[in-house]
């Protein structure tokens, strides 16, 4: 997650600078004095302080679009009503998640489908491919033309990119790209005559159109991650079409991290136990679950799949075209430069679900309808972390464990020295109020019901082995990634 904060600075004044005494505060990273200025800014991936600027005139203008009573102004993100929210349509839906209703598992033929993406990500590009290489219809690709870059020509490099020319020229003829999306209304944006064709001949739609960074202005994730899913709910209940909506494990609570004792365990029958509303992209991901199991309630055919750690493909150990904006790679970058991490991981196992994996477990689900509604598509062949660690050093990569005051000291040594501090870019954000890097969660997922789904659709999840971690860390290498 990236956070936002105040700029502080330290260091040699300038003669003259005239400071006021209730801006200096004592540095508890070194000697002097810390002064507080009046900026806003944020880490990059790359190390680099991104300053957004003075910060009275941002709130100004994230408070600008909320609504002004009197001299007060309500919460820029007030997510309360969510903890006092009748559940009782959703719980009953989310009882039907049940090894007794596999009964109602059917094999079913999806000629047409529509593929809505804001942007076509890393797992839309899979989804897509997994649907083109194993059933024999039409996908209807529903994306925005962008920078003067027409639809069809965007769409279609992103799948070169991933899959090659060849498999592009082969399958194209079975693609139909149109310049619309859900996010304005449910009619798409588009022509009358692309409305009518969609509306009258595809059988389902698959939403992984979202906004996946973790900070921003709300309105802009509530109009993408809210009310794209609602006006497709909309679409759907009116043409009688079945929706796919890819969501997050996030949902659950368990981005915020903390000690492990007395767990809650989050499943496929859970929506709210708790969680804390303070995650704009969780949260607005929480809200297009909650909206579509009420649609479900009503009628809707609808199933929402919640992803866990997308990471490289188990094939070849590709990875998404802008690794810079994974958070979990740019963490295991941070450790590798570092050449240490919390001895306390080797106590735990890593969930990594490789992307083609993942498609196809999706697509599994795409091509079998049932009563069921939720499912955690991750991996259940967790990666041990002395595993991992022993593969990495086996390959040159030399990384080991070190105590939590070590890790401390390592840290604080590094963000002084500028040649250096840039390399723990990819875990600044993980401290903790303590500077502790805390990797645990208070929340446990549970995959077990989805895991016997998926087996009775004919899916299993394959375990990672060295060489799967080879070929991970060896593609992350020849981009230039990281350096080992």
């Amino acid at each position: 997650m990236v956070l936002l904060g105040r700029v502080y600075i330290s260091g040699l004044i300038k003669d003259g600078f005239e400071i006021e005494a209730d801006k200096l505060f004592d540095n508890p990273f070194g000697n002097g004095k810390l002064y507080k200025t009046n900026n806003i800014a944020k880490w990059t991936f790359e190390g680099k302080l991104e300053v957004l600027g003075n910060a009275t005139e941002y709130i100004k203008k994230a408070i600008s679009k909320t609504n002004v009573q009197g001299s007060k102004v309500k919460q820029i993100q007030n997510y309360d009503f969510l903890k006092t929210y009748d559940y009782s349509k959703v719980d009953k839906v989310l009882e039907r998640n049940t090894v007794q209703n596999f009964k109602t598992i059917s094999k079913t033929d999806v000629r047409k489908y529509i593929a809505n993406s804001v942007e076509l990500g890393y797992l839309g590009a899979h989804i897509a491919y997994e649907f083109l290489t194993e059933n024999t219809g039409i996908l209807y690709a529903l994306i925005r033309s962008k920078d003067n870059i027409p639809s069809k020509y965007r769409f279609l490099q992103i799948l070169r990119f991933y899959f090659g020319d060849k498999f592009v020229s082969k399958m194209e003829e079975r693609i139909k790209v149109i310049s619309g999306d859900f996010v304005t209304n449910s009619t798409l944006g588009t022509t009358r005559e692309d409305f009518r064709d969609i509306a009258s001949n595809v059988n389902v739609v698959i939403n992984s159109g979202a906004l996946v960074k973790h900070f921003g202005n709300k309105s802009e994730f509530e109009n993408i991650n809210v009310n794209g899913p609602k006006n497709i709910i909309e679409f759907c209940m009116k043409y009688g079409k079945r929706f796919l909506h890819i969501s997050t494990t996030s949902v659950s609570g368990t981005d915020k991290k903390d000690a492990i004792e007395n767990q809650n365990v989050f499943s496929e029958k859970n929506l709210y136990i708790g969680q804390d509303f303070t995650n704009i992209y969780v949260t607005t991901k929480y809200e297009a679950e909650l909206a579509i199991l009420e649609a479900i309630y009503d009628g809707l055919d609808a199933q929402i799949l919640r992803l866990g750690n997308i990471t490289n493909r188990y094939a070849d150990g590709v990875f998404q075209k802008n690794v810079t904006d994974n958070a979990f790679a740019s963490r295991l970058k941070s450790f590798i430069e570092i050449g240490a991490f919390p001895k306390y991981l080797l106590e735990h196992e890593i969930e990594l679900t490789p992307v083609d994996l993942a498609s196809k477990a999706i697509g599994k689900i795409l091509n079998h309808s049932s009563d069921c509604n939720v499912f955690h598509i991750m991996n259940t062949m967790l990666l041990p972390t002395p595993e991992l660690i022993s593969t990495m050093n086996s390959i040159g990569i030399d990384i080991i464990p070190v105590s939590d005051t070590l890790m401390y000291d390592i840290i604080n040594g590094m963000l002084s020295n500028d040649d250096r501090k840039s390399a723990v870019s990819g875990i600044i954000q993980d401290l903790n109020k303590d500077k502790k890097l805390i990797y645990t969660s208070s929340t446990r997922l549970d995959f077990d019901f989805t895991e016997k789904y998926l087996k009775e659709c004919g899916f299993k999840w394959k375990k990672l082995d060295k060489v799967y971690i080879t070929k991970y860390m060896n593609y992350f290498k020849n981009i230039g990634f990281i350096d080992f």
